[in-house]
Formats: C-alpha cells, structure tokens, sequence
C-alpha cells in the first residue's frame, strides 16, 4: 500500500522577523538574502524533523546545499557561520545539521486528515448559511412593515425639508424685490442667488441683502462683494460680522479724536 501524502508547514510566530537573531542577520549587507536562505534551510529541513543531510552530490556540505535552495556558495557559507555562531545551527555530524528553529515549529498533517478538516469547515459554514437563511426567512416580515413605516417617515420629513425650503426662498425674493425692485428681479439675479445660498447659506444671505438696502447696493453684485468681503474675514455668523463692524466703528472713533496735549495753556 502506498504511503499517504504529508503536508509540511513551518508555525510561524507573528512577531518572528522581530527576534534579536532575526533582526541581526536582516542588517547584515546581505541581510534579506540571508534570511530568505535561512527560511528556506527551514523549509528543507520540515520532512526530517529539523536536519539537514549531506548526500554527497556536491563537494561538501555547504556546496550541496547552495546548489539545492539555488543560492550563491558565498551566501549560503555566510549564512551557515551566523546560525553557528548563534546557537542556530548544530553540526551533528560531518553529514547533518540540525536546525533547532525549524524543531520547534515543525506542523504536519497527513492528506487524509487535511481532507477532514476542510470537510468540517465546509459543513460548518453550510450550517452557518443555513441559519442565515432562516433568520432572514423570520425577518422579512417584520422587515416588510418596518420599511413601509420608514418610507412613510421619509416622505413626510421630505415634505417639511421642502416646505420649509420654499418658505426660505420666498423670504429671500421678498428682500429681493426691497432691495432692487421687483422688475430687477430676472432669471440671472435668481441663478446668482441660488448660488450665494448654497455657498453662505440663508442666514447670512439674507443680512447681506439688508445691508445692501442700507448702503443703496444697485445690483446683485454689491451683496456678492459684501458675502466675499465676509468670507474673506473668516465670519461665518450674523454674530461675528456684527462683533466685527462694531469693533471697527470703535476704531474709526477713536482715530477720529483730537490729539490732546500735556502743554498748559499759556495766557496772552
């Protein structure tokens, strides 16, 4: 009876790149050559429980096992002089090596047992669809009524974001026709409008219109030239822009007083 195939893996920790041993080979000048040629020594070394044999297909040990991973001999003798030094790679004899990294991570499952696993997982996620399915069966229903409430909600705040909306624009064509007559009032004077509302809002749109009045703006762009003005100060409130005039009409007052000096005043 033949054999039943091996699946062999290396159980890696999540933090193994960070080891100290890890991180010292990385910064060699060669550093990510030599840990790719130390991860494949492990890998090579899995089906023989962490060895390493030499088979004299090559001159020596470290020749034969540069030609089998496919790596330069400089590098692989590089390598295997690191790991000696640090306790990584054991000669055991002339003809192996023991790489006690790979023994301690060494996972291994033969096909059949493979299969079973992903058997059960398969199965547990067609229980899982299954009860899935069933939950979304109970729900609907309730879903149903749940979503007819909602769409009835939706409506009727729609309904009030809209009326409201309409009351805002019949303020605004209201100040519109005080501040530059209703038969100024054209599609080109309502477009730029449209376009200071979305950009200001209706608050401050509304204060620049009367400040228009106030200063006998003649067109749209007076109030524009004033919402830029604003813009440009960083005032975005009714609030600010007044604290703002206020503090400039104080200044202007005070530079508009007359020097006084200390001098007394000399009788002639």
């Amino acid at each position: 009876m033949a054999e039943e195939k091996r699946y062999w893996w290396l159980q890696m920790e999540h933090d193994f790149f960070e080891q100290k041993e890890m991180k010292a080979l990385k910064r060699m000048s060669a550093g990510y050559v030599y840990t790719t040629i130390y991860l494949k020594l492990l890998l090579k070394s899995l089906k023989n429980n962490g060895s390493l044999y030499f088979e004299s297909i090559e001159d020596d040990f470290i020749s034969e096992i540069a030609f089998d991973i496919d790596e330069e001999l400089d590098d692989v003798a590089a390598v295997f002089d690191f790991l000696k030094r640090k306790g990584l790679l054991i000669e055991i004899s002339k003809d192996e090596v023991s790489l006690p990294g790979a023994i301690q991570r060494i996972g291994s499952k033969t096909q059949s047992a493979v299969r079973k696993a992903r058997q059960r997982a398969r199965q547990k996620e067609e229980r899982n669809v299954t009860k899935s399915r069933q939950n979304v069966t109970m729900s609907q229903n309730s879903h149903v009524e749940k979503s007819r409430e909602e769409k009835r909600r939706d409506r009727e705040q729609q309904q009030l974001e809209n009326n409201a909306a309409e009351v805002g624009k019949n303020i605004i064509f209201e100040k519109l026709k005080e501040a530059f007559g209703e038969m100024s009032v054209s599609g080109t004077m309502v477009a730029e409008v449209e376009d200071l509302l979305a950009t200001h809002g209706q608050t401050l749109l509304l204060y620049a219109l009367e400040q228009t009045i106030l200063n006998n703006g003649r067109s749209i762009r007076y109030t524009r030239s004033i919402l830029e003005r604003w813009q440009g100060q960083g005032l975005k409130t009714i609030e600010q822009v007044k604290q703002n005039q206020a503090a400039y009409e104080a200044k202007k007052q005070s530079l508009a007083q007359p020097i006084q000096d200390n001098f007394p005043d000399v009788p002639f």
